[in-house]
């Protein structure tokens, strides 16, 4: 039997209505997909305004956001539109999420700069995927979108002396091969996982999938 949604069950009760407004999910959904912008229209944000002052599962806004990784942006713009209209706890603990991941994506930024820094000095193409990259591109800041770990695009043929250098710049290999075995794990995956001084994950990929998952273009 399918578990219902706590929220869904107090949205088809009287409240229906008044909750859901103009949508049909949910406002606890609504209220999150309106604050995952980068861009504010007029028309959501006085949506947001409306939607914040309703009788919302805090608790589950704040859990669902920061597992799909839209805590810095709903803390963006709940605290623009409506910080007081924030249960003060919730909004807390956003903003201590916020500052967290804007130190993180600091460092993991400075880290980059370093690595490729030296992938240029050593002669090896190579160009940064995802993670800061993605966020100063996409969402023109890179403190609102959380990433955990770096992601660098190289070329097939220089897989052994990148993974050289980067073990030279103080990296380990997740994974230890003979130069016989990483040819073989080149040849049918995808990316080759380094763990830095610091505990981050650095991932160099030299496909975006597998080539199993895909016909090549």
């Amino acid at each position: 039997m399918k578990k219902t949604d706590p929220r869904e069950e107090k949205c088809s009760s009287g409240l229906h209505g008044q909750r859901r407004g103009f949508s049909s999910k949910p406002a606890e959904e609504e209220l999150i997909l309106g604050c995952a912008r980068t861009g504010m229209e007029p028309l959501i944000a006085e949506r947001i305004k409306d939607l914040v002052g309703k009788g919302l599962d805090w608790d589950w806004v704040l859990d669902t956001s920061t597992r799909n990784g839209l805590g810095p942006l709903l803390y963006r713009s709940l605290k623009t539109l409506a910080p007081d209209a924030v249960p003060p706890h919730i909004m807390d603990k956003l903003q201590r999420h916020y500052y967290q991941n804007v130190a993180r994506n600091v460092a993991f930024d400075d880290q980059l700069g370093t690595l490729l820094r030296g992938f240029q000095a050593a002669g090896i193409p190579a160009i940064p995927y995802k993670g800061p990259a993605l966020a100063a591109s996409a969402y023109g800041n890179i403190a609102l979108r959380a990433f955990v770990d770096l992601d660098i695009l190289i070329q097939k043929k220089d897989v052994q002396r990148a993974a050289d250098l980067m073990i030279s710049l103080g990296y380990s290999p997740d994974l230890q091969f003979t130069p016989d075995q990483l040819e073989a794990y080149v040849h049918d995956f995808n990316e080759l996982p380094f763990i830095g001084p610091n505990k981050a994950m650095v991932e160099l990929q030299w496909e975006i999938v597998p080539d199993h998952f895909v016909f090549p273009v």
